[in-house]
């Protein structure tokens, strides 16, 4: 259980709360239940999830199922994730995405 403050992977989490950073990286930070439901579901390409031993045991399946999507998965503390959360109170679980490749229209 990932419990540091100072971990190079949390201090990536903050460094994406940052505008100029997501744009650098072309990577976000997905926050929740839902959104980690949409993005396995659309094969969104997963960097890292994380989310705290409550969050786990309550959504096994979609534990399993990031397990299968992401690059890194990780059970946080909860002091952790207020930390790499940018919600007031997060539910349990974060992710980093790649940002998808986007075609412009041709005329």
């Amino acid at each position: 259980m990932l419990t540091s403050l100072r971990n190079p992977m949390v201090k990536q989490f903050r460094r994406l709360h940052q505008t100029k950073a997501r744009q650098q990286q072309k990577m976000f930070v997905l926050e929740g239940t839902h959104l980690l439901e949409e993005a396995c579901a659309t094969k969104a390409e997963l960097k890292v999830v994380c989310c705290t031993e409550n969050w786990q045991q309550s959504h096994l399946a979609l534990w399993e199922t990031a397990i299968a999507h992401a690059n890194r998965v990780e059970l946080v503390s909860e002091a952790v994730l207020k930390v790499i959360a940018t919600t007031m109170t997060p539910d349990g679980v974060v992710a980093i995405a790649q940002l998808p490749v986007t075609h412009p229209f041709s005329q």
